[in-house]
This record gives C-alpha cells, structure tokens and sequence, in this order.
C-alpha cells in the first residue's frame, strides 16, 4: 500500500470533480482548521479522488463505517500498486 505523499498523484489516477480541485491537506488553511472545507465536502461532494493524495477520499462517519466494515469490496489487499 502506497504512503500518503504529496508525489502520490503520479502513482494513480480518478476522476476530476469540483471537490477533488479544492481539496489539498498539506494546503496551510486547510492544516489550521480543516473543518470548514470537510464540512461543505460533506455536503456536496462526500466521496471524490483527491490526485494530491493519489486516492479517494471518504467525509461521512456512515459512509466510513460501511467501507471499514465491509472488506471485500473496499481492501488494501485488492489495491493496484505494485
């Protein structure tokens, strides 16, 4: 399984969506309070590609707790990186 790193979108590919252009986590506004930004992703968008982190990323706790739960469908063992 790949580290999170910010060379990461060179290793993997998704689709471009309003949420994935906004969303950086190494970003200092969004390091000082991430809150507002998670919130309104939440709300709009809860599930994009983030190509900064070269993955996908998940913003509801339900939505969470169903892929965690569920390790057939969503497992680091059927990951593609080599």
């Amino acid at each position: 399984m790949r580290l999170l790193s910010t060379d990461a979108s060179t290793q993997a590919h998704g689709p471009s969506t309003a949420a994935s252009a906004r969303f950086d986590p190494f970003a200092s506004d969004y390091l000082a309070d991430p809150y507002p930004l998670l919130g309104d992703l939440r709300g709009t968008e809860p599930v994009f590609f983030s190509p900064v982190v070269g993955s996908w990323v998940v913003t509801r706790f339900e939505t969470i707790k169903t892929i965690l739960r569920d390790n057939k469908r969503f497992s680091s063992s059927i990951t593609s990186d080599p």
